[in-house]
């Protein structure tokens, strides 16, 4: 079970792996179950967009996608979940205002979406719409139980 809040909506793991979902782009003010979605181990909520980290190590994502913070090699906004391209054996996933950051079971770090403030740690501003690899960060694997 996991849950997590972003700027105006909120997000819930159930034990049974499902989302649910409530505040603005939900189109609720109560939980609702997020279509598309099962064996989800963890959310993270960022601006306007959400993601979750299945049991099969893939990250999906929804919502706003104006900087590519959905990793699906696009700008598209999307209503569905999609899979973030390129990533698997994923442990952890964190969403930012408009990027996110994950980490693979080697201790690798990815990012995707916005880096226009040095986001992704990697001494550029080169925004992303698919995940890439952050050179030198596998020692954040201890950091994450690893």
């Amino acid at each position: 079970m996991d849950v997590d809040c972003g700027s105006n909506h909120s997000l819930a793991v159930r034990a049974d792996g499902t989302v649910w979902v409530w505040g603005s782009g939900s189109e609720s003010k109560s939980p609702t179950q997020k279509a598309g979605l099962s064996n989800v181990v963890a959310v993270s909520a960022g601006y306007q967009f959400s993601v979750a980290l299945k049991a099969d190590g893939t990250v999906w994502g929804w919502g706003s996608n104006s900087s590519g913070q959905l990793g699906d090699n696009t700008t598209s906004d999307r209503s569905v979940p999609v899979q973030a391209q390129g990533l698997s054996n994923v442990i952890a996933v964190s969403a930012g205002h408009t990027h996110v950051l994950a980490v693979r079971s080697d201790g690798t770090v990815w990012a995707w979406g916005s880096n226009d403030s040095g986001e992704f740690g990697n001494d550029s501003t080169t925004s992303s719409p698919s995940p890439v690899q952050l050179p030198g960060q596998t020692a954040v694997m201890n950091m994450v139980g690893g």
